[in-house]
C-alpha cells in the first residue's frame, strides 16, 4: 500500500516532468485533487515537548494526566490525547511500584504433635465413578500416626417429583 503522501509526491513529479495539469496528474495517480492542495497545519510541538520533559523530570511520579493539567495551568492549549502521544514518544512511562508484602497480623505457630489422639484433621473429598455417579467422603485422620480414624461416605438421594396442575 502506498501512502497518500507518496502519491502526492508522484502526482507533483508527473505534473512537473510531463507538463500535465494538476487534475490530469491526480487522475493518473488515482487521488483526489484536493489531496495535492492540502497543507498540514500542525503547530510546532517542540516547546510543549521540552516543557513536558522538564515537568516529568521534576515530578517523576506524575503520569500524563497530571502533567497535562500542569501544562494547561501554564497556559498551553493542549488536549490530553496529545499529551499522551507526546508522553509515549518521549518514553516518559511511569515505572510500576513494587507492592509491599504485608505480613498478616496473627502469626499462629502450628502445635507440636507428640502423641496419638492429640490433634485430628478432617476433610471432605469428592470424586466421580466410571458410571458417572458422584460420591463424597468425610475423612478423619490422626495427625501423629496419619491413621484414618473414620471415612464416612455421604450419600445424597436425589428424587424427582411431578407436580400436577
Amino acid at each position: 500500500m502506498v501512502k497518500p503522501a507518496a502519491k502526492k509526491q508522484v502526482a507533483g513529479y508527473i505534473q512537473e516532468e510531463h507538463k500535465l495539469s494538476r487534475r490530469r496528474s491526480c487522475v493518473l495517480v488515482g487521488i483526489p485533487t484536493c489531496t495535492t492542495r492540502y497543507q498540514s497545519r500542525k503547530a510546532d510541538e517542540t516547546p510543549v515537548r521540552a516543557r513536558l520533559k522538564e515537568l516529568a523530570q521534576q515530578r517523576p511520579r506524575f503520569g500524563y494526566r497530571r502533567l497535562g493539567v500542569l501544562l494547561r495551568r501554564e497556559g498551553h492549549h493542549i488536549n490530553l490525547k496529545r499529551v499522551l502521544r507526546l508522553y509515549r514518544e518521549e518514553n516518559l512511562k511511569l515505572r510500576a511500584r513494587k507492592r509491599k508484602r504485608v505480613a498478616s497480623a496473627l502469626r499462629v505457630k502450628p502445635q507440636e504433635v507428640t502423641q496419638v489422639n492429640q490433634i485430628w484433621t478432617m476433610d471432605f473429598m469428592h470424586d466421580t465413578l466410571n458410571g458417572g455417579s458422584r460420591f463424597r467422603t468425610l475423612n478423619i485422620l490422626d495427625c501423629f500416626s496419619r491413621a484414618a480414624l473414620a471415612v464416612e461416605a455421604l450419600a445424597v438421594e436425589v428424587d424427582t417429583s411431578l407436580s400436577g396442575h
